[in-house]
């Protein structure tokens, strides 16, 4: 279980995230399923570590891990990907459902309240990719869902975009 499990949130690292992908992404091809993959970043987390302490904003970071993992279904998969980045791989899933968790955690952190904050002080901002519509490998997927994270950051934050949305914007759709 160490092997496997971020230590601070205790979902599952970033070693095992790479694992996972690309055995879902197999088995997504071989039975022609949608796969769905979401990146979400935690917004505000900078001011609440100033405001609070890192030890505080750990803290955090272990009960949003909690909140998000009690949005999804029992094989969803959720990772810790960096600092205050957290990774859904959604099997079986594609846009339509993908969009729909996305916006579920997203509204399940905004209304909840974060020790020694309001709610909605503390909110996420998703990006969704998914495969084959978006990308064919784990590299690619996870680029394109960062990507669409990026916008949704630089759009002011505490919102869901795909990467279709990001692409069609950009007029550069494949």
């Amino acid at each position: 279980k160490l092997a496997v499990t971020d230590d601070l949130t205790q979902v599952y690292n970033y070693r095992f995230l790479k694992m996972a992908l690309k055995r879902e992404l197999k088995r997504s091809m071989r039975f022609g399923q949608e796969l769905g993959l979401v990146m979400l970043d935690v917004d505000n987390l900078k001011g609440y570590n100033d405001r609070n302490g890192h030890l505080r904003g750990s803290y955090l970071l272990r009960e949003m891990a909690a909140l998000l993992a009690r949005q999804v279904r029992s094989f969803d998969l959720i990772a810790k990907y960096g600092g205050d980045e957290f990774t859904l791989i959604l099997p079986q899933t594609g846009l339509e459902g993908s969009v729909a968790v996305a916006e579920r955690m997203r509204c399940a952190v905004e209304e909840h309240a974060f020790p020694l904050e309001d709610a909605g002080v503390i909110t996420i901002s998703l990006g969704v990719a998914i495969c084959p519509r978006d990308a064919e490998d784990g590299q690619t997927l996870i680029r394109t869902a960062d990507q669409a994270l990026y916008v949704a950051k630089r759009q002011g934050r505490n919102r869901v975009l795909t990467y279709r949305d990001v692409a069609d914007q950009a007029g550069t759709l494949r």
